[in-house]
């Protein structure tokens, strides 16, 4: 890490493709539970439109984010050409997870911050002093710098592309 892809010995670049891709899968699980985690938190908070739009909240992140927990585990036939590029063998079109990442990182930004701002909604209907509803929404709305690092990971996920991205 740190160092120009030429400088590392070749079977080394293999075995640190192979654990960034690793790591980028536990942290796809961890992402997307810790947001999955927090809406369950909500629903005992919610009712009526707000805990619908929760639960939708809930549901798609299953649905559409776990996949990209496994989707560079299916990108290529066989597995390790995912990480070593000189096997033979065939990988989806780069654009194809590109895209996806680009996808993932806007809708995960969008549910980030849509349930870090649910709170708000709820604290205000409650019989609380101003200043306690202002203490407990700020710490139930850090979900908003998780927006704005996954707006980050969209802006920086081009760069993965590049032939010798960990030196950028």
């Amino acid at each position: 890490m740190g160092r120009h892809v030429w400088t590392i010995p070749i079977n080394t670049a293999f075995e640190l493709a192979r654990l960034t891709y690793i790591g980028a899968s536990i942290s796809c699980f961890a992402a997307t539970f810790s947001k999955i985690s927090f809406g369950v938190t909500l629903l005992r908070l919610t009712k009526g439109p707000l805990r619908a739009f929760v639960w939708f909240c809930i549901v798609s992140l299953f649905i559409l984010m776990l996949p990209s927990a496994f989707l560079a585990w299916i990108q290529c036939r066989p597995v390790a050409k995912l990480y070593n590029p000189f096997l033979k063998g065939t990988c989806f079109d780069h654009k194809i997870v590109r895209n996806y990442g680009f996808f993932n990182a806007a809708f995960c930004a969008t549910v980030d911050f849509a349930l870090a701002l649910a709170p708000w909604k709820v604290l205000w209907g409650l019989q609380l002093k101003t200043r306690e509803k202002i203490g407990v929404g700020v710490a139930m709305s850090m979900g908003l710098l998780a927006g704005v690092c996954a707006i980050i990971k969209g802006v920086y996920l081009q760069q993965v592309t590049d032939l010798d991205f960990f030196c950028k």
